[in-house]
């Protein structure tokens, strides 16, 4: 007869499952927060290109308003 005493070794099923639903929590929560960031990252840079160009748009009108008004008088 063996000893039931002793330990045993290993983790059982449920631990497994609850360690796997855990670290699934985990990565959906990382996942989307990529996603978030993504998105958030993808506006900022709209949003500068928008910026940049109505800002170039601006000094080709004042150069040209200049130009014009140089070569009239």
């Amino acid at each position: 007869m063996r000893n039931s005493t002793k330990g045993r070794s290993g983790f059982a099923v449920m631990e497994l499952l609850i360690a796997m639903a855990f670290l699934g929590v985990i990565a959906s929560f990382i996942a989307g927060s990529l996603a978030f960031g993504n998105r958030i990252w993808d506006r900022t840079g709209l949003a500068s290109d928008n910026g940049r160009c109505l800002s170039e748009l601006s000094f080709l009108r004042t150069s040209l308003s200049h130009a014009l008004i140089f070569n009239k008088g």
